[in-house]
């Protein structure tokens, strides 16, 4: 009986890795520009702004520029041929200086590697319509989930182990949420990035979107 309880739990564990993750993250175009309005949160300071995003995965390119209404820059994250660059308002970055130090790094996370990775195993999932996958590295663990029955990116969100007791905590996490048609392609009109390390927040509301081919 113990054998044949082991037989069911190990094939179990092969579905699970076996079925393909190549059909989920799909839906968002690798390429692509938008308008939108974005905030920027750290603790109890918000930088409301115009944002203006333009993305290219395959290039690992992105750069999200928020105007005031008199267009005035009020902040610039991007990155381009793995130079990462991160501009504020005023002396704010010399005040809180956690937030240069990786809030582009961060960001990226909202844009690329929106599928999960060959390597990725696909978690038993009982909650019905929720594909969970999981990336596991030396820095921590990666967890993707998805719709099940629309392929759509739910939540991408990343844990690393606690310094000074046992188990992990997640570190940044991202939302994708009211998904609309963008010609052959899908878009979350609203993203959500929340960094609890260094306690700062971006939310995307993206109202126009071009698909660049």
């Amino acid at each position: 009986m113990k054998a044949l309880l082991m037989f069911f739990i190990c094939a179990i564990g092969l579905i699970a890795r076996a079925e393909p993750a190549a059909g989920f993250g799909a839906a968002i175009p690798a390429r692509y520009s938008a308008v939108s309005s974005a905030v920027m949160q750290y603790r109890w300071f918000k930088f409301p702004a115009l944002g203006v995003l333009t993305v290219d995965s395959p290039k690992r390119h992105f750069a999200l520029v928020g105007l005031s209404q008199l267009g005035i820059n009020v902040f610039e994250l991007s990155e381009t041929n793995g130079h990462l660059k991160c501009r504020m308002p005023g002396g704010f970055l010399k005040r809180h200086p956690q937030i240069a130090e990786g809030a582009a790094a961060d960001v990226r996370q909202m844009f690329f590697d929106l599928a999960p990775p060959a390597g990725a195993i696909q978690l038993p999932d009982n909650r019905g319509n929720t594909a969970v996958f999981r990336e596991r590295t030396s820095a921590g663990t990666t967890e993707y989930r998805f719709d099940r029955n629309t392929g759509f990116l739910l939540e991408k969100r990343f844990s690393a182990p606690r310094k000074f007791l046992p188990g992990s905590s997640v570190v940044w996490r991202v939302l994708y949420e009211d998904y609309a048609a963008a010609g052959r392609n899908s878009y979350p009109r609203v993203i959500r990035f929340k960094q609890r390390t260094r306690d700062y927040a971006i939310t995307l509301f993206l109202k126009e979107m071009r698909v660049n081919p």
